[in-house]
C-alpha cells in the first residue's frame, strides 16, 4: 500500500491551460513537489499484478484517481476504485470485495469545478485585492454571489428612498378619529384597504369629503434603517418550522439535505 499524498498533477499555470474556445478541456502537468512520490509509485505499479485506487469517495478523490492513472500509466477504463467511509477492518474488507470503475461523471464535476475556479477566481481575486482588501478570495461560489449582491444593490439604489408618514386625524373635540400611515403615494389604514391618500383617510374617519380643510398641528422627521433578517441557525430554523407545523424530525432532515 502506498499514498499519493493528495494530488499528483495540477492545472498548468500558463496561458491556454483551459480551452475556452472549444470543449473547455484542461491541460494538466505533474506537480513539481511530487516528483519523488511519482517515481516511487511508478516503481510499485510496475511490480504489482493489480492496482486498486482508494482515494476519498468524493469529487476530489475521484479526480485524484483519474489523474493518478494518467501519470502512472494505468488504464482509466480498467483500473478499479475502492471506497470506504471509515478506516476499520470491516469497512476496508467490504470495499476490497466490491471494487468499481472510476466514476467519470464525478470526475467531470471535479474538472468543471476546478476550471471555474481558474476562470472566475483567478481573474476576479486580483481585482478585489486592488479595490477592497488584500487576500480576499473570489472563486466559483463567491463570484456569482457577489454579482447577486451587486445586482440587488443596484435595484435598491434605483428604487430610491421611500418616505413614510405616520399620523393621527382629529375632528374638533372628538379626539383621535383615525390613524394612518402614508408610504410613498399609498395610505395604509387600521381597517379597510389602502388607496389614494384622501380617499383612504375619508373612509377611515367616517366619509369626510376630499375637499375638507386639514390643519397640520405638528410634524417630525427621522431616518431609520432596517437590516435583513439573520441567517437561520439550527435552533432558529427548528423554531420557524414548529411555527409552521413542521416536526423537528422533518425539519432536521431538510437541513441535512441542504
Amino acid at each position: 500500500m502506498a499514498a499519493t499524498v493528495g494530488h499528483l498533477t495540477e492545472l498548468d499555470k500558463g496561458d491556454g491551460a483551459i480551452c475556452v474556445d472549444g470543449d473547455f478541456s484542461c491541460r494538466d502537468v505533474p506537480m513539481k513537489t511530487k516528483g519523488k512520490t511519482i517515481r516511487d509509485l511508478k516503481v510499485l505499479v510496475r511490480k504489482a499484478d493489480r492496482v486498486l485506487l482508494a482515494m476519498d469517495p468524493d469529487r476530489e478523490g475521484e479526480g485524484i484517481a483519474w489523474h493518478a492513472c494518467g501519470v502512472l500509466g494505468l488504464d482509466r477504463g480498467t483500473t478499479m476504485r475502492v471506497t470506504f467511509n471509515e478506516i476499520t477492518k470491516g469497512a476496508v474488507t467490504s470495499a476490497l470485495k466490491s471494487p468499481r470503475a472510476i466514476d467519470v461523471p464525478m470526475v467531470e464535476a471535479h474538472l468543471a469545478r476546478r476550471a471555474m475556479d481558474r476562470l472566475l477566481g483567478f481573474g476576479v481575486s486580483p481585482f478585489l485585492w486592488n479595490t477592497v482588501a488584500r487576500g480576499l478570495s473570489a472563486g466559483r461560489v463567491q463570484t456569482p454571489a457577489l454579482r447577486m449582491v451587486s445586482e440587488r444593490d443596484r435595484e435598491v439604489e434605483a428604487e430610491g428612498v421611500r418616505m413614510r408618514i405616520d399620523g393621527k386625524v382629529e375632528i374638533g373635540g372628538m379626539g383621535d378619529a383615525g390613524v394612518f400611515t402614508l408610504v410613498g403615494d399609498t395610505v395604509e389604514v387600521a381597517e379597510g384597504e389602502g388607496g389614494g391618500p384622501w380617499e383612504a383617510i375619508c373612509r377611515e374617519i367616517g366619509g369626510l369629503r376630499k375637499d375638507t380643510e386639514w390643519i397640520v398641528v405638528s410634524c417630525g422627521e427621522k431616518e431609520t434603517r432596517r437590516g435583513a433578517p439573520a441567517p437561520f441557525q439550527t435552533s432558529t430554523a427548528l423554531r420557524a418550522g414548529a411555527a409552521m407545523g413542521i416536526s423537528a424530525k422533518r425539519m432536521t432532515g431538510v437541513l441535512q439535505a441542504l
